[in-house]
């Protein structure tokens, strides 16, 4: 017999409604971009990606696992949704490059670093690196926050809270481990950091860059320098 699962709250199914109206609405503005041809501005691209990465329903799944109903304290999670969602979103642009550079996907942050903000490869993949720890640092600081606070004793938050902190680290791990990015047969050896090609049929993380044919279209990957900028003053 399956285990028993709660139906969703009317509140619930409301907010699914709308969310999948905003990750619809983010793919059709994301093939519009391709299909023009044109790359966006940094602000612009971490927005259209909070939809089509599907941000609201990651939210709204995290909190049907964990048997809770967050719809009344969105405002009181404001920063941590902020900070997780976008950790979430680079990280994924970071891992998916290949497969977008191929693609010549536009609504990626590696692309628009390079071609709006005149960056070269290695730099923005440092620039973002240097985000995600930005945005880790700032996503637990909150959830210390808010776990600390008066709101932080009620069972439904720290659920909640705890769901968020697998959800996250989830996201990232099946990052690394799905062939989609790297090429069919890939198979993760759980490196977490090193140069990646852009060119080989199955690709993998290595020690350091070589010098075969694909040096030149090869990228470093990892924790990298911090940024010099947080990602809201980028412009």
């Amino acid at each position: 017999m399956a285990p028993h699962r709660p139906r969703a709250l009317p509140a619930q199914i409301r907010r699914f409604a709308d969310a999948l109206e905003a990750f619809l609405h983010g793919c059709a503005t994301e093939i519009g971009f391709k299909l023009t041809d044109r790359v966006p501005d940094y602000q612009t691209c971490m927005a259209v990606r909070m939809n089509s990465f599907g941000c609201d329903f990651i939210r709204l799944m995290t909190e049907y696992a964990a048997e809770v109903d967050m719809t009344a304290h969105d405002a009181l999670l404001t920063d941590v949704h902020t900070h997780g969602m976008r950790q979430m979103i680079i990280v994924n642009d970071l891992l998916s490059w290949r497969k977008e550079h191929a693609q010549g996907d536009k609504m990626t942050l590696v692309r628009v670093l390079i071609e709006r903000e005149g960056l070269g490869l290695q730099q923005s993949v440092d620039q973002l690196c240097g985000l995600v720890e930005h945005h880790e640092k700032a996503y637990l600081a909150a959830r210390d926050r808010l776990l600390d606070g008066p709101h932080g004793s009620r069972p439904d938050i720290r659920g909640y809270l705890r769901g968020l902190d697998h959800c996250i680290g989830g996201s990232q791990e099946f990052e690394y481990l799905t062939p989609r990015y790297f090429g069919d047969g890939y198979v993760w050896d759980g490196s977490t950091s090193g140069w990646l090609s852009l060119t080989a049929p199955v690709t993998r993380f290595r020690p350091h860059s070589g010098r075969g044919p694909d040096a030149d279209d090869s990228l470093a990957a990892g924790p990298g320098r911090p940024a010099a900028f947080h990602d809201e003053e980028l412009k």
